[in-house]
């Protein structure tokens, strides 16, 4: 599994099929067509987790374990970086975008408002 870090909005996100960005939209990624190849913006840190790690947690009786996270790097073969314009998000593009109910800009981050 791969995971996209924002430095600047703190936003870690699981990659998936379809191009997904961060709250702020300043980092976007997704997987290549083959699913094991991926791409981004490079405004972002590429982790990796083993998806393998995770049945063991599963069934694991224990509270708390620990997992291994490890960074890809950027010039790694199974990584293409595409630079772009970075994307400006706002309350009200979000809200367009998702339609998921009134969005709350607090100290300025974005957050769903409890509604």
């Amino acid at each position: 599994m791969k995971l996209l870090y924002c430095p600047k909005c703190q936003d870690l996100f699981k990659l998936r099929m379809h191009p997904h960005t961060c709250i702020c939209g300043n980092v976007k990624g997704a997987y290549k067509a083959d699913g094991d190849h991926a791409w981004h913006n490079g405004r972002g840190a590429l982790f990796g987790i083993m998806n393998t790690h995770f049945q063991p947690l599963i069934e694991s009786s224990l509270h708390s374990q620990t997992i291994e996270m490890f960074k890809i790097d950027s010039n790694s073969p199974k990584v293409e970086i595409i630079y772009d314009k970075p994307r400006i998000r706002t309350k009200e593009s979000i809200q367009n975008e998702q339609d998921l109910g009134p969005i709350d800009i607090t100290n300025g981050s974005l957050r769903r408002s409890a509604t």
